[in-house]
């Protein structure tokens, strides 16, 4: 994706909507921050040794002409990737323009002593921010070093300040969202932040080794390759230093979203968030229903799409049941018999999936398909009315008195009128 920034705000995403686990989705981040170094080799590689306008505007034109002809499909997002790819070494070719003539004296403050490298790394995030993308800072960063309007130093500085200026893109990201996923984006904070101290710690060593390392592996001291180098070499640093930490980080992290929220309420709040997950994906599922019916399909497979949406309608429904009788318990959380309530109704889903499903290992005959298909889907419907008509009761019998027939949901929709 050619962006930490992008791959950070879909974790957070992927955790908001529970379909990631937050130490997984950790790794995922920490992952994607030394991923975004193959940009700073593809511009060094690419941008500064060949002449960008020989293979930049084929790329361009070809990109657009698959866009044009294949509108909706693959062919088409692929000329979107191959026009992107084009035009970001275009930008790069413009930079290099810019700069040319321009020396150290265009920005005197930017020198290579301790105040100047304080200086890029505030320029870093400043510049990070308003560009909402750590890659474009650090191609700034490099044809700005490659010209000579700055020494690798400040160059450094910059690339070091933009790590820490791209972490405002999930702080953003995580207002409204789940615990899990506000967690995350704290994490990529963490990480970037302690990264960059590391990284300012043993500034002047590492960029001595990456000088050495530079002139052993192109015979000369190349500034762009040197700056280059480093933001590998820290960014590799820091995912390092979170082998040991991670685990630690994990516990501080919980722990700090437990003691934030008083006892009495952290079940009140964790019922609120699962119920608005639940909400989130029945959008979600709506929304791709909707796209996918837009194009062309097989009859059979077209005529499964409202029994989709159906079975994911039931389960946003048996969610608002499930939520109103965790707020009416004393002490909130999940009653022992719900799960034996709904766990028919997972597994008959789950049957009619397989049923209509021609690629699943357990579709059935081609003979019986479509008769099978239909007793699948009415296995479904009868699991669910069962679970449906059984909560409710089994409510009354934990609290002693009967449910609100018609009781509120977060969004305002009431448990009778879900569906």
């Amino acid at each position: 994706m050619q962006s930490s920034t992008a791959m950070t705000v879909a974790a957070i995403g992927f955790v908001n909507a529970g379909l990631l686990s937050f130490t997984s989705a950790l790794w995922v981040v920490f992952g994607s921050n030394f991923g975004s170094t193959v940009t700073g080799w593809l511009v060094a590689w690419l941008g500064f040794k060949l002449k960008i306008d020989a293979f930049a505007l084929p790329f361009i034109g070809i990109g657009m002409a698959l866009k044009l002809t294949g509108e909706g499909s693959r062919r088409g997002a692929l000329g979107m990737a191959v026009a992107g790819f084009g035009l970001l070494f275009l930008g790069i070719d413009m930079l290099k323009q810019g700069f040319e003539g321009l020396g150290p004296q265009a920005l005197p403050s930017l020198s290579g002593d301790a105040a100047g490298v304080a200086l890029s790394v505030l320029v870093g995030v400043l510049l990070t921010i308003v560009l909402q993308a750590s890659s474009a800072t650090l191609a700034l960063a490099l044809t700005a070093v490659g010209g000579g309007m700055m020494p690798v130093e400040a160059g450094a500085g910059i690339v070091v300040g933009a790590n820490v200026g791209t972490t405002l893109t999930a702080i953003l990201a995580a207002i409204g969202a789940t615990s899990n996923a506000r967690r995350l984006a704290a994490a990529h904070v963490l990480f970037n932040v302690l990264t960059a101290v590391v990284a300012l710690a043993v500034f002047s060593p590492l960029l001595d080794l990456i000088h050495a390392l530079g002139v052993w592996l192109t015979g000369s001291g190349d500034a762009v390759m040197q700056l280059v180098l480093f933001h590998s070499l820290f960014n590799l640093l820091g995912v390092l230093l979170m082998l040991p930490l991670s685990a630690p980080l994990v516990r501080f992290l919980l722990a700090l979203a437990r003691n934030a929220t008083p006892a009495h309420a952290q079940g009140d709040v964790r019922l609120a968030l699962q119920l608005g997950t639940v909400e989130h994906l029945q959008r979600a599922i709506g929304a791709f229903v909707s796209e996918v019916s837009r194009q062309q399909m097989h009859r059979d497979v077209s005529a499964q799409l409202p029994e989709l949406l159906r079975i994911a309608t039931h389960f946003d429904t048996l969610a608002r049941v499930m939520h109103h009788i965790g707020q009416q318990r004393p002490v909130p959380g999940t009653h022992p018999g719900i799960e034996n309530l709904v766990q028919p109704v997972f597994d008959a889903a789950r049957a009619f999936f397989e049923a209509a499903d021609p690629e699943s290992a357990n579709a059935p005959a081609q003979a019986g398909g479509p008769w099978l298909t239909l007793e699948a889907r009415d296995a479904f419907e009868d699991a669910y009315q069962i679970a449906k008509a059984a909560l409710p009761e089994l409510s009354t019998l934990s609290h002693g008195a009967p449910t609100r027939p018609a009781a509120e949901s977060d969004s305002g929709r009431s448990v009778e009128s879900a569906e």
